[in-house]
């Protein structure tokens, strides 16, 4: 085997061998970006959908809220009758 034809067979298997290689690491590196930046995400993905919750006013004890959601739901045969424990 002639030294030109040695020389292409491992620049072409150097090319193929380095194409797999940064495939995987640019797999690899997005998939960790994904995972160290997911509480992220996931914030920002919750403002598009819903929008930024801006508290209002005093807070509402939990009985204040539960007699709204009894109040709303008295009307609905289906509802199930919620009680705490």
């Amino acid at each position: 085997m002639s030294y030109k034809k040695l020389r292409n067979i491992v620049f072409t298997l150097h090319r193929i061998l380095g194409f797999a290689i940064a495939l995987i690491a640019i797999i690899v590196s997005l998939t960790g970006s994904l995972i160290v930046f997911q509480c992220e995400i996931n914030e920002f993905q919750l403002h598009q959908h819903f929008g930024a919750i801006i508290p209002q006013g005093n807070r509402l004890s939990l009985e204040v809220i539960l007699d709204f959601v009894k109040a709303a739901y008295a009307n609905q045969p289906q509802s199930v009758n919620v009680s705490l424990i």
